[in-house]
């Protein structure tokens, strides 16, 4: 149970945000997390979410006397074809590589779904349990998909684009959501202006 301080000062910090939605929007993730519901994408995807989440005291997580708990079939996060890689891997096993993504190399944490073809999940929950910061290319995929953007469109644009402009680009569209009657469109209009279409073709969707 946390105590009056560590449940106002993630509160206070919210409180400082000045666009009422987004404030509503990180109070429900503090509200969430004390509760143990699930944190939305909305409020992962926020820019200020990292700054709050830090200040939560973790969660205790329940004595399990039951069987384990299977996960849904439709499972969240970034999926990357690693066939390269050693087939030796296991499915549940977790890896920590140093993965191309945007011309760069960069710290990769996943679990392994497929072997044939090898095929790795990154979720930003597992940076969180880590206590590692969430890289840039995985927040921008997470924003994106909250923008509208397709799912193969997404994981195509982070891993073809620098992380760090990607992250700017889709801020600044979750920035502007409330005026944006597509935010998808934003994005691609965005990419446009960045001159980035000839490597990032539109037809990779």
């Amino acid at each position: 149970m946390p105590t009056t301080g560590e449940l106002l000062n993630p509160l206070a910090l919210c409180g400082r945000v000045e666009d009422a939605a987004r404030r509503e929007v990180l109070m429900r993730g503090v509200l969430g997390h004390l509760s143990a519901w699930q944190i939305t994408s909305e409020v992962e995807a926020d820019p200020d979410w990292e700054d709050v989440q830090a200040l939560l005291v973790p969660r205790t997580p329940p004595v399990r006397t039951e069987a384990p708990w299977v996960r849904p079939a439709v499972k969240p996060g970034l999926w990357l074809c690693a066939a390269e890689q050693s087939t030796d891997l296991e499915c549940g096993e977790f890896v920590d590589w140093a993965w191309p993504l945007g011309g760069t190399e960069q710290p990769v944490l996943g679990v392994v779904e497929l072997q044939e073809p090898l095929m790795i999940r990154v979720h930003r929950s597992f940076y969180l349990e880590a206590g590692r910061p969430v890289p840039a290319f995985l927040r921008a995929y997470d924003g994106l998909l909250l923008l509208g953007v397709k799912e193969k469109r997404a994981r195509f644009l982070v891993q073809q684009m620098d992380s760090l402009a990607l992250l700017d680009l889709v801020v600044s569209g979750y920035q502007r959501r409330g005026e944006l009657r597509h935010p998808a469109g934003y994005v691609e209009a965005r990419l446009k202006a960045l001159e980035v279409a000839e490597t990032v073709p539109a037809s990779a969707e």
